[in-house]
C-alpha cells in the first residue's frame, strides 16, 4: 500500500485502501504523522523517525507496527522523498508492505542455527563442514581432536581431508560424496584418517 505525507505540521497523510486493510484502522486513525508514528513500536520509534523524516532522499527500513486489533505487524516500508518548487523537502511517497511472515521465518532460521551451533560447540562428537574437493572449512574441537589437528590450522586453511585420508578410501570417499551433491545425503560408512604422528585413526562417517 501507499501512503503520502507532507511535512507541513499538521498536514493530513493520505493512506491508500491496501494500507488500511492491513492495519484494520480508519483514515481518521491515522490522520497525520504523528497518528501513524503512535501506532509504531516503542523499541522501533526513534529508527523509524530518523529515516522517514530525512526523505530527502530514498531509503527502507522495516518496523513493527500495531494493527487495529492490538497485533502488531512487521512491515517495510520504501520511502521516496518529495520536493516543493523551490526545491526544499515536502514529505515523502512510502510504499508500505507487510513483512510479519518473513520476519517469522527469519526468527525461526535464527532459533534454528543457534540450536545446530550449540549441538555443534556442545563436542558430544565430531562435526565438520567441508568442500568436496578436500578443504576443511569448519569443525569443531572433537573433530580436531580426533584427526590430530590444531584449529590455527583449520583457520589457516591447512586442513584437506582428501590429504589426511588413506588412498584405499578414496574410491568409496568419491562415491559418497557424488552421492550427497546428487541426493543430499549418503549413508554411513567407515573409514580412517592419519593423524600427524603417522597413527591411523578408524571413524564413522555419517
Amino acid at each position: 500500500g501507499i501512503v503520502r505525507y507532507q511535512a507541513h505540521a499538521g498536514s493530513p497523510i493520505v493512506v491508500s485502501r491496501q494500507v488500511r486493510e492491513i492495519l484494520g484502522h480508519e483514515p481518521e486513525d491515522v490522520a497525520d504523522g504523528e497518528a501513524w508514528a503512535a501506532l509504531v513500536h516503542p523499541d522501533d520509534i526513534a529508527r523509524h523517525r530518523a529515516t522517514s523524516e530525512g526523505h530527502a532522499e530514498r531509503s527502507e527500513h522495516d518496523y513493527r507496527i500495531r494493527r487495529r486489533d492490538g497485533e502488531w505487524l512487521w512491515v517495510r516500508q520504501s520511502t521516496r522523498g518529495m520536493r516543493d518548487a523551490a526545491g526544499a523537502a515536502d514529505g515523502f511517497v512510502a510504499i508500505v508492505t507487510d513483512v510479519s511472515a518473513h520476519k517469522a521465518a527469519e526468527e525461526q532460521l535464527a532459533a534454528s542455527l543457534t540450536r545446530v551451533r550449540r549441538f555443534v560447540d556442545s563436542n558430544v562428537f565430531g562435526v565438520v563442514v567441508a568442500e568436496p574437493g578436500g578443504r576443511i572449512v569448519e569443525a569443531n574441537d572433537y573433530y580436531l581432536r580426533v584427526i590430530g589437528r590444531t584449529r590455527e590450522e583449520l583457520e589457516g586453511g591447512a586442513l584437506d581431508w582428501k590429504a589426511i585420508t588413506p588412498t584405499e578410501f578414496a574410491e568409496t570417499d568419491a562415491a559418497a560424496v557424488a552421492r550427497a551433491l546428487r541426493e543430499g545425503t549418503s549413508p554411513p560408512r567407515e573409514k580412517a584418517y592419519l593423524r600427524p604422528d603417522g597413527t591411523r585413526v578408524p571413524v564413522l562417517i555419517a
